[in-house]
Protein backbone atom coordinates (compact mmCIF):
# COMPACT_ATOMS: atom_id res chain seq x y z
CA UNK A 1 0.00 0.00 0.00
CA UNK A 2 1.52 3.26 -1.16
CA UNK A 3 0.53 6.55 0.42
CA UNK A 4 1.36 9.94 -1.06
CA UNK A 5 0.76 13.50 0.00
CA UNK A 6 -0.17 15.83 -2.85
CA UNK A 7 -0.46 19.58 -2.66
CA UNK A 8 -2.47 21.54 -5.20
CA UNK A 9 0.75 22.96 -6.61
CA UNK A 10 2.06 19.45 -7.24
CA UNK A 11 -1.16 18.45 -8.96
CA UNK A 12 -0.93 21.47 -11.25
CA UNK A 13 2.64 20.46 -11.98
CA UNK A 14 1.29 17.17 -13.28
CA UNK A 15 -0.65 19.08 -15.90
CA UNK A 16 2.50 20.57 -17.37
CA UNK A 17 4.50 17.37 -17.16
CA UNK A 18 6.35 17.88 -13.90
CA UNK A 19 6.89 15.09 -11.38
CA UNK A 20 5.17 14.45 -8.08
CA UNK A 21 6.84 14.83 -4.75
CA UNK A 22 6.21 13.84 -1.19
CA UNK A 23 5.83 10.32 0.15
CA UNK A 24 4.37 10.23 3.63
CA UNK A 25 2.83 8.06 6.28
CA UNK A 26 -0.57 8.11 7.94
CA UNK A 27 -1.61 7.82 11.55
CA UNK A 28 -4.38 5.21 11.82
CA UNK A 29 -7.25 4.77 14.22
CA UNK A 30 -8.35 8.42 14.33
CA UNK A 31 -11.78 9.64 13.37
CA UNK A 32 -11.34 12.74 11.25
CA UNK A 33 -13.62 15.73 11.07
CA UNK A 34 -16.25 15.95 8.29
CA UNK A 35 -14.12 18.56 6.57
CA UNK A 36 -11.06 16.32 6.32
CA UNK A 37 -9.55 16.41 2.83
CA UNK A 38 -8.24 12.87 2.90
CA UNK A 39 -8.93 10.97 -0.34
CA UNK A 40 -8.51 7.25 -0.97
CA UNK A 41 -8.33 5.37 -4.25
CA UNK A 42 -8.45 1.59 -4.51
CA UNK A 43 -7.98 -0.70 -7.51
CA UNK A 44 -8.04 -4.29 -8.60
CA UNK A 45 -5.98 -5.56 -11.58
CA UNK A 46 -7.43 -4.77 -15.00
CA UNK A 47 -7.40 -8.51 -15.72
CA UNK A 48 -10.08 -9.05 -13.05
CA UNK A 49 -13.73 -8.39 -13.83
CA UNK A 50 -15.24 -6.20 -11.08
CA UNK A 51 -18.33 -7.58 -9.35
CA UNK A 52 -20.45 -6.39 -6.42
CA UNK A 53 -18.25 -8.13 -3.85
CA UNK A 54 -14.97 -6.77 -5.20
CA UNK A 55 -16.33 -3.26 -5.62
CA UNK A 56 -17.70 -3.42 -2.09
CA UNK A 57 -14.27 -4.37 -0.78
CA UNK A 58 -12.69 -1.43 -2.61
CA UNK A 59 -15.26 0.95 -1.13
CA UNK A 60 -14.89 -0.45 2.38
CA UNK A 61 -11.11 -0.18 2.42
CA UNK A 62 -11.28 3.34 1.04
CA UNK A 63 -13.93 4.67 3.41
CA UNK A 64 -12.04 3.28 6.41
CA UNK A 65 -9.04 5.36 5.37
CA UNK A 66 -11.13 8.46 4.69
CA UNK A 67 -12.88 8.54 8.08
CA UNK A 68 -10.10 6.85 10.06
CA UNK A 69 -12.09 3.81 11.20
CA UNK A 70 -10.73 0.34 11.89
CA UNK A 71 -13.81 -1.55 10.65
CA UNK A 72 -16.04 -0.96 7.60
CA UNK A 73 -19.22 -0.99 9.69
CA UNK A 74 -17.82 1.70 11.98
CA UNK A 75 -16.89 3.85 9.00
CA UNK A 76 -20.33 3.66 7.40
CA UNK A 77 -22.20 4.15 10.67
CA UNK A 78 -20.16 7.23 11.44
CA UNK A 79 -21.81 8.89 8.43
CA UNK A 80 -25.25 7.32 8.12
CA UNK A 81 -28.07 6.29 10.46
CA UNK A 82 -31.48 4.56 10.13
CA UNK A 83 -33.24 7.95 10.23
CA UNK A 84 -31.58 9.18 7.05
CA UNK A 85 -33.25 9.62 3.68
CA UNK A 86 -30.48 8.98 1.15
CA UNK A 87 -30.20 10.04 -2.45
CA UNK A 88 -27.50 8.51 -4.63
CA UNK A 89 -26.71 10.93 -7.46
CA UNK A 90 -25.31 9.00 -10.42
CA UNK A 91 -24.26 10.19 -13.88
CA UNK A 92 -25.86 8.50 -16.88
CA UNK A 93 -25.06 10.90 -19.71
CA UNK A 94 -22.55 8.48 -21.25
CA UNK A 95 -25.04 5.69 -21.92
CA UNK A 96 -24.50 2.06 -20.89
CA UNK A 97 -20.79 2.11 -21.74
CA UNK A 98 -19.79 5.21 -19.77
CA UNK A 99 -22.24 5.83 -16.93
CA UNK A 100 -21.99 5.20 -13.20
CA UNK A 101 -21.68 1.42 -12.83
CA UNK A 102 -24.91 -0.08 -11.39
CA UNK A 103 -22.84 -2.75 -9.61
CA UNK A 104 -21.01 -0.03 -7.71
CA UNK A 105 -24.33 1.51 -6.66
CA UNK A 106 -25.65 -1.87 -5.52
CA UNK A 107 -22.52 -2.29 -3.39
CA UNK A 108 -23.18 1.09 -1.77
CA UNK A 109 -26.81 0.19 -1.07
CA UNK A 110 -25.81 -3.03 0.67
CA UNK A 111 -23.76 -0.97 3.09
CA UNK A 112 -26.49 1.60 3.66
CA UNK A 113 -28.86 -1.23 4.57
CA UNK A 114 -26.22 -2.45 7.02
CA UNK A 115 -26.57 0.97 8.68
CA UNK A 116 -30.25 0.24 9.24
CA UNK A 117 -31.59 2.42 6.42
CA UNK A 118 -34.76 0.97 4.90
CA UNK A 119 -34.81 0.46 1.15
CA UNK A 120 -37.69 2.88 0.58
CA UNK A 121 -35.52 5.68 2.04
CA UNK A 122 -32.90 5.26 -0.70
CA UNK A 123 -33.28 6.95 -4.12
CA UNK A 124 -30.98 6.38 -7.11
CA UNK A 125 -31.41 9.33 -9.45
CA UNK A 126 -30.23 11.49 -12.31
CA UNK A 127 -31.85 13.86 -14.79
CA UNK A 128 -34.15 11.42 -16.56
CA UNK A 129 -35.60 7.98 -16.03
CA UNK A 130 -34.82 7.11 -19.64
CA UNK A 131 -31.11 7.73 -19.15
CA UNK A 132 -31.13 5.71 -15.92
CA UNK A 133 -32.80 2.77 -17.60
CA UNK A 134 -30.48 2.89 -20.61
CA UNK A 135 -27.50 2.83 -18.24
CA UNK A 136 -28.72 -0.42 -16.68
CA UNK A 137 -30.75 0.74 -13.67
CA UNK A 138 -34.11 -0.80 -12.80
CA UNK A 139 -36.68 1.95 -12.44
CA UNK A 140 -38.91 1.99 -9.37
CA UNK A 141 -41.12 4.69 -7.89
CA UNK A 142 -43.28 4.03 -4.83
CA UNK A 143 -43.60 0.90 -2.75
CA UNK A 144 -41.20 -0.37 -0.10
CA UNK A 145 -38.15 -1.12 -2.25
CA UNK A 146 -35.21 0.92 -3.54
CA UNK A 147 -36.42 3.98 -5.43
CA UNK A 148 -34.91 4.77 -8.83
CA UNK A 149 -36.17 7.51 -11.11
CA UNK A 150 -35.21 10.75 -12.78
CA UNK A 151 -36.00 14.33 -11.98
CA UNK A 152 -38.35 14.27 -14.97
CA UNK A 153 -40.69 12.15 -12.82
CA UNK A 154 -41.03 14.77 -10.06
CA UNK A 155 -39.83 18.05 -11.55
CA UNK A 156 -37.90 20.99 -10.15
CA UNK A 157 -38.83 23.05 -7.11
CA UNK A 158 -40.25 26.56 -7.29
CA UNK A 159 -37.49 28.17 -5.23
CA UNK A 160 -34.76 29.92 -7.21
CA UNK A 161 -31.42 29.35 -5.49
CA UNK A 162 -28.83 32.03 -6.20
CA UNK A 163 -25.10 32.25 -5.53
CA UNK A 164 -23.10 34.88 -7.40
CA UNK A 165 -22.97 33.67 -11.04
CA UNK A 166 -25.56 30.89 -10.64
CA UNK A 167 -29.35 31.05 -10.30
CA UNK A 168 -31.17 27.73 -10.66
CA UNK A 169 -34.12 25.59 -9.72
CA UNK A 170 -33.14 22.29 -8.10
CA UNK A 171 -34.53 18.80 -8.52
CA UNK A 172 -37.23 18.04 -5.95
CA UNK A 173 -35.33 14.83 -5.25
CA UNK A 174 -32.57 16.96 -3.78
CA UNK A 175 -34.70 19.60 -2.08
CA UNK A 176 -37.59 17.52 -0.75
CA UNK A 177 -36.72 13.83 -0.68
CA UNK A 178 -33.35 13.46 1.00
CA UNK A 179 -31.33 14.82 3.88
CA UNK A 180 -28.05 13.31 2.67
CA UNK A 181 -26.45 12.77 -0.73
CA UNK A 182 -23.90 10.23 -1.83
CA UNK A 183 -22.34 11.66 -4.97
CA UNK A 184 -21.35 8.84 -7.36
CA UNK A 185 -19.87 10.41 -10.52
CA UNK A 186 -17.87 8.68 -13.24
CA UNK A 187 -14.49 10.09 -14.26
CA UNK A 188 -14.57 11.62 -17.73
CA UNK A 189 -12.75 14.10 -19.89
CA UNK A 190 -14.82 17.16 -20.78
CA UNK A 191 -14.15 19.10 -23.96
CA UNK A 192 -15.11 22.43 -22.38
CA UNK A 193 -13.87 22.35 -18.78
CA UNK A 194 -11.31 19.53 -18.84
CA UNK A 195 -12.84 17.16 -16.32
CA UNK A 196 -16.28 16.16 -15.14
CA UNK A 197 -16.39 14.40 -11.80
CA UNK A 198 -17.75 15.16 -8.32
CA UNK A 199 -18.48 18.88 -8.49
CA UNK A 200 -19.77 18.95 -12.06
CA UNK A 201 -22.08 16.01 -11.32
CA UNK A 202 -24.34 18.50 -9.52
CA UNK A 203 -25.10 20.12 -12.89
CA UNK A 204 -27.46 17.17 -13.22
CA UNK A 205 -29.50 18.52 -10.30
CA UNK A 206 -30.41 21.92 -11.78
CA UNK A 207 -32.83 22.95 -14.53
CA UNK A 208 -30.43 25.13 -16.57
CA UNK A 209 -26.89 23.65 -16.70
CA UNK A 210 -26.56 24.74 -20.34
CA UNK A 211 -26.20 28.34 -19.14
CA UNK A 212 -23.04 27.64 -17.14
CA UNK A 213 -20.45 26.36 -19.60
CA UNK A 214 -18.74 29.62 -20.55
CA UNK A 215 -15.11 30.22 -19.52
CA UNK A 216 -14.52 26.50 -18.86
CA UNK A 217 -17.47 26.46 -16.42
CA UNK A 218 -15.62 28.84 -14.12
CA UNK A 219 -16.86 30.18 -11.70
CA UNK A 220 -20.22 28.45 -12.25
CA UNK A 221 -19.32 24.98 -10.95
CA UNK A 222 -17.62 26.52 -7.92
CA UNK A 223 -20.56 28.83 -7.15
CA UNK A 224 -23.06 25.99 -7.51
CA UNK A 225 -21.12 23.73 -5.18
CA UNK A 226 -20.75 26.47 -2.59
CA UNK A 227 -24.53 26.64 -2.14
CA UNK A 228 -25.74 25.65 1.30
CA UNK A 229 -28.30 23.27 -0.18
CA UNK A 230 -25.55 21.06 -1.60
CA UNK A 231 -22.98 21.51 1.13
CA UNK A 232 -25.40 20.50 3.90
CA UNK A 233 -26.47 17.32 2.09
CA UNK A 234 -23.38 15.97 0.33
CA UNK A 235 -22.05 13.47 2.86
CA UNK A 236 -19.80 11.23 0.80
CA UNK A 237 -18.28 11.04 -2.68
CA UNK A 238 -17.69 7.60 -4.18
CA UNK A 239 -16.29 8.06 -7.66
CA UNK A 240 -16.57 5.36 -10.30
CA UNK A 241 -13.17 4.62 -11.80
CA UNK A 242 -14.04 1.23 -13.26
CA UNK A 243 -13.65 2.85 -16.69
CA UNK A 244 -12.29 6.29 -17.54
CA UNK A 245 -13.20 8.40 -20.56
CA UNK A 246 -9.71 9.77 -21.02
CA UNK A 247 -10.48 11.91 -24.07
CA UNK A 248 -13.40 12.82 -26.30
CA UNK A 249 -15.78 13.26 -23.37
CA UNK A 250 -18.18 13.73 -21.86
CA UNK A 251 -19.92 11.38 -24.29
CA UNK A 252 -18.64 7.83 -24.78
CA UNK A 253 -15.80 7.43 -27.25
CA UNK A 254 -14.56 3.83 -27.34
CA UNK A 255 -11.15 4.84 -28.71
CA UNK A 256 -10.27 6.70 -25.53
CA UNK A 257 -12.26 4.74 -22.95
CA UNK A 258 -9.78 2.88 -20.76
CA UNK A 259 -10.26 0.29 -17.99
CA UNK A 260 -9.05 1.34 -14.54
CA UNK A 261 -10.95 -0.99 -12.17
CA UNK A 262 -10.99 1.41 -9.26
CA UNK A 263 -12.97 3.67 -6.98
CA UNK A 264 -12.21 7.05 -5.45
CA UNK A 265 -13.64 7.95 -2.05
CA UNK A 266 -13.56 11.30 -0.26
CA UNK A 267 -15.64 13.91 1.54
CA UNK A 268 -13.97 17.07 0.31
CA UNK A 269 -15.10 17.91 -3.27
CA UNK A 270 -12.04 20.01 -4.05
CA UNK A 271 -9.57 17.38 -2.87
CA UNK A 272 -11.58 14.66 -4.59
CA UNK A 273 -11.67 16.44 -7.94
CA UNK A 274 -7.98 17.31 -7.62
CA UNK A 275 -7.01 13.65 -7.24
CA UNK A 276 -9.37 12.68 -10.06
CA UNK A 277 -7.74 15.33 -12.26
CA UNK A 278 -4.29 13.80 -11.71
CA UNK A 279 -5.59 10.32 -12.54
CA UNK A 280 -7.31 11.54 -15.69
CA UNK A 281 -4.28 13.43 -16.89
CA UNK A 282 -2.09 10.35 -16.38
CA UNK A 283 -4.55 8.29 -18.40
CA UNK A 284 -4.34 10.90 -21.16
CA UNK A 285 -0.55 10.79 -21.14
CA UNK A 286 -0.67 7.01 -21.42
CA UNK A 287 -2.71 7.45 -24.61
CA UNK A 288 -0.45 10.18 -25.94
CA UNK A 289 -3.15 12.83 -25.62
CA UNK A 290 -2.26 16.49 -24.93
CA UNK A 291 -2.61 17.90 -21.43
CA UNK A 292 -5.41 20.30 -20.53
CA UNK A 293 -3.16 23.34 -20.25
CA UNK A 294 -1.92 23.00 -23.82
CA UNK A 295 -5.51 22.49 -24.99
CA UNK A 296 -6.69 25.56 -23.09
CA UNK A 297 -9.31 23.66 -21.11
CA UNK A 298 -7.65 23.43 -17.72
CA UNK A 299 -10.32 23.06 -14.99
CA UNK A 300 -9.80 26.35 -13.16
CA UNK A 301 -13.09 25.87 -11.35
CA UNK A 302 -11.38 23.47 -8.92
CA UNK A 303 -9.13 26.24 -7.61
CA UNK A 304 -12.08 28.64 -7.54
CA UNK A 305 -14.07 26.20 -5.43
CA UNK A 306 -11.17 26.08 -3.01
CA UNK A 307 -11.17 29.87 -2.78
CA UNK A 308 -14.89 29.79 -1.96
CA UNK A 309 -14.38 27.30 0.86
CA UNK A 310 -16.09 24.35 -0.84
CA UNK A 311 -13.04 22.32 0.16
CA UNK A 312 -9.29 22.44 0.00
CA UNK A 313 -6.49 20.61 -1.74
CA UNK A 314 -3.56 22.15 0.10
CA UNK A 315 -2.11 19.53 2.42
CA UNK A 316 -4.57 16.90 1.30
CA UNK A 317 -3.69 13.26 1.71
CA UNK A 318 -4.12 10.80 -1.15
CA UNK A 319 -3.99 7.18 -0.07
CA UNK A 320 -3.60 4.57 -2.81
CA UNK A 321 -4.78 1.02 -2.13
CA UNK A 322 -4.89 -2.18 -4.12
CA UNK A 323 -6.45 -5.60 -3.60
Amino acid sequence: MLKRLYTRRELLAILVGAGLAGVGSTVRGTVFSPGSNRVATARIPNTVKPDIKLLGSLIDRSIMEVVGARKPADAWRSLFSPEDHLSIKVNCLGGPAMSTNPLLVLSIIERLKMCGIKERRIIIWDRSSRELEEAGYKLSKGGSGIQCYGTDEVGYGNTLYEKDSVASLFSKILTDRCNKIINVPILKDHGICGITFAMKNHFGAIHNPNKFHLNRCNPYIADLNSMKLIRERETLIIGDLTRIQADGGPSYKSRWAVPYNGVLVGRDPVATDSVALAILQQARRNLGRPDFVSKGIQPDYIDKAGELGVGKSEGMEHIELSL
